[in-house]
């Protein structure tokens, strides 16, 4: 059987005659992480970067095969901090408006509103978080089921050849 073609993987994912692809099954977070950054860094674009998803429950099916985009653990981690910043920022702008606007006679209730803002910044750092292990749990859930996918869209043969140098150079087990 060739290494690099798997046709019990390759038949869940629908062929695209606009945008030729490469694929590879990664087997690590680490060796996704690393493939990312090299074909950005070869000068992929990461909107030619997906996550297809192999034989996608009917709720998540897609044209893209239930694609999502692909993150690293590091922008994972820089979107908790601005979704929590950005909550914080917006309660305190508003309690400091408030605040202005009575010539200070609100300050009480601005230092209450700024303490709400403390908190809205740590719901929304809890929803993130949340919803990143979600995603580390599903990432975790298809590296254990051989199921992680790295899509490139590579329209021309120099650029699918290029795609298919970085993903085995990365640690991909599989590139079609």
């Amino acid at each position: 059987m060739d290494r690099d073609r798997d046709t019990a993987t390759t038949a869940a994912i629908p062929p695209d005659a606009t945008a030729p692809a490469v694929f590879a099954v990664m087997p690590t977070g680490e060796s996704l992480d690393a493939a990312i950054k090299e074909l950005e860094t070869a000068g992929f674009d990461r909107a030619e970067l997906s996550l297809p998803e192999i034989d996608p429950p009917p709720d998540r099916a897609t044209p893209e095969a239930g694609a999502k985009e692909p993150d690293t653990d590091v922008e994972a981690q820089q979107a908790r901090v601005m979704h929590s910043g950005v909550g914080g920022a917006a309660a305190a702008m508003i309690a400091a408006t408030a605040a202005a606007a009575t010539g200070g006679a609100a300050a009480v209730v601005a230092g209450a509103a700024i303490g709400s803002g403390l908190a809205v910044g740590a719901a929304a750092n809890a929803i993130s978080r949340a919803f990143s292990n979600e995603e580390q749990a599903d990432r975790d859930r298809k590296i254990a089921a051989g199921k992680l996918v790295l899509s490139v869209r590579a329209p021309t043969p120099d650029r699918q050849t290029r795609a298919r140098d970085i993903l085995r150079a990365a640690g991909a087990i599989r590139v079609w």
